[in-house]
């Protein structure tokens, strides 16, 4: 589907962001009944820093036998 539309970025605290975005489609889809109503899309990311979960690991000492 291509669409023309606005969007907005919000970094929430730690690793993630969320994105809001409204859309106007340009083109039909088939599977679609009335294809110019505008709509509303949500996404939430999460992008962990694995250097530094790696930092603050502790790690468990085998003893030997």
């Amino acid at each position: 589907m291509i669409s023309a539309g606005l969007g907005l970025r919000i970094n929430l605290p730690g690793d993630a962001t969320a994105r809001l975005y409204w859309g106007m489609p340009l083109m039909r889809n088939a599977h679609e009944t009335y294809y110019k109503s505008p709509r509303f899309s949500f996404e939430i990311s999460l992008s962990p820093d694995i250097d530094k979960i790696l930092k603050y690991r502790k790690t468990v000492k085998k003893e030997k036998l």
